[in-house]
């Protein structure tokens, strides 16, 4: 045993007391720190929002924690517009690529490659195919649909064609301008070909927006600086339009070993057409009409030179219609998004109301006088004849055979005549190789100086400026 006294046992106690208390004191005082810190890097990146958010709202309504996710979901939604608009803008600048290439805008190999690259990253080297939709019909179509619904017309015709693709193909839709939209296609799927998915667009397009649509595809092509050469490619199958009707997919590989092996006649079925016009005789009109029509058919002629000479031919047409008919209201019409059918019944159409003319015209006495001094003017070019030698050669007075001609024509005696010499000297410029003096003879100029004024009136032109740009355009014809 051993005695401990009291003293020395309550001092220990306090010791031990005072020892705990600093522990207790440590331990809380490391424990809020810990807590502290914890705390401090925990919300580090909600002061950093906070911080960032600042310049949106500086202003605090509520508590913290709603004016951050106030904050939050301004800043999603500014993000999802702008991808939003990322996502549109990248669309437009595809299709604007396509635009530039058609025009010829853009050419350079390495300015298509990187705008490809930029535009298209989504896309692989897979071969891509141009399909060019053409709106038949077209000059019809847009008297039927005002001005404001053409855009909106074709924004649901690029649409439709997107949908029906898509998923299982990667499409870009580009508006090339009145009738046409050109789609660029690359399939997600190896082998996949898009003939029977574009028949198929055709048909809902003309279901639902009743008006119909053609396609001309081009072959595939890898090498995407070559796409001027895919879309000519497209556009040469849908000039076949003509021969195979609307509504019809046509492939560049179905029309490309087409050839003609000599050059298509058609001038003389037209002047025997012009010919039956001016008599009055309607039914030889009608029948010449099915002829020229019937040979270009069997012939079977390249679209783009049958249509060039359609058109033409119409043109022709209206220059020998009376000036002074105010039945028949000359207007131009495009035949290139016609069917050869449609082609024909318009110049039926025509035909018939200008024989009907001509041949009222001809049962007139003021008329047939009036050919008379046509005819006499033509006859006598290279004379210096004036109105008192046509009135008299018809047997009228110098007033009468004025007025007569005005009434039948709606232009004077002298600016006919003019317009007649003016014609044949230009026929002369570029068939002959006779002086500009000796050609001034020959149609009745005995002034060279004279008929110099009276060409570049007519014709914006000299006599020698017109010859050499005349022949140096036949010399480099256009391809």
């Amino acid at each position: 045993m051993s005695i401990v006294e009291q003293d020395s046992l309550l001092a220990k106690s306090k010791r031990v007391a005072k020892v705990v208390l600093l522990v207790s004191i440590a331990a809380l005082g490391l424990g809020g720190a810990t807590i502290f810190y914890i705390n401090a890097a925990a919300f580090r990146p909600v002061r950093r929002l906070k911080q960032l958010f600042s310049r949106y709202d500086r202003k605090t309504s509520g508590p913290e924690g709603m004016d951050l996710e106030k904050l939050a979901g301004e800043l999603l939604t500014n993000h999802a517009h702008l991808a939003q608009l990322v996502r549109e803008s990248m669309s437009e600048a595809a299709s604007k690529l396509l635009t530039d290439i058609y025009s010829g805008n853009l050419s350079g190999k390495r300015d298509i490659e990187e705008k490809w690259n930029r535009y298209f990253g989504e896309w692989t080297a897979a071969p891509v195919t141009v399909a060019v939709l053409s709106i038949d019909r077209y000059e019809e179509w847009s008297r039927t649909f005002t001005g404001g619904d053409h855009s909106l017309l074709k924004f649901a015709l690029a649409n439709i064609v997107a949908e029906l693709f898509e998923p299982q193909w990667r499409i870009v839709c580009a508006d090339f301008g009145t009738d046409k939209t050109a789609i660029l296609l690359q399939p997600r799927v190896e082998g996949l070909r898009c003939e029977s998915k574009l028949a198929e667009s055709l048909e809902v397009v003309s279901r639902l927006l009743k008006f119909s649509v053609s396609a001309g595809v081009s072959n595939t092509q890898t090498d995407i600086t070559r796409l001027k050469q895919v879309m000519l490619e497209a556009e040469n199958a849908l000039t076949y339009r003509l021969y195979q009707g609307y509504g019809q997919v046509i492939t560049f590989q179905e029309v490309s070993g087409h050839e003609v092996n000599e050059p298509l006649q058609h001038e003389s079925a037209l002047d025997e057409l012009i010919g039956a016009i001016e008599i009055g005789d309607e039914p030889g009109s009608l029948e010449a009409v099915g002829r020229m029509t019937d040979n270009i058919r069997t012939q079977y002629g390249y679209p783009s030179e049958a249509v060039s000479f359609l058109q033409s031919a119409i043109e022709r047409i209206e220059q020998i219609r009376p000036a002074a008919d105010g039945s028949y209201c000359q207007t131009h019409v495009r035949f290139d998004t016609l069917r050869l059918e449609d082609i024909k019944g318009e110049l039926e159409s025509r035909v018939t109301l200008l024989a009907q003319r001509f041949r009222r015209l001809a049962e007139s006495k003021d008329f047939i006088m009036c050919q008379r001094m046509i005819d006499y003017l033509k006859q006598n070019l290279n004379e210096p004849i004036g109105i008192p030698e046509i009135a008299e050669a018809i047997g009228i007075s110098s007033s009468l055979a004025s007025q007569l001609f005005k009434q039948e024509t709606g232009e004077t005696i002298y600016n006919y005549l003019t317009r007649l010499r003016i014609e044949r000297a230009s026929e002369l410029l570029l068939k002959t190789d006779d002086r500009i003096s000796d050609i001034g003879l020959m149609v009745g100029y005995q002034h060279e100086n004279s008929f110099i004024r009276s060409f570049r009136k007519y014709k914006d032109i000299t006599p020698g400026k017109f010859r050499d740009m005349m022949r140096t355009r036949m010399d480099f014809p256009f391809e």
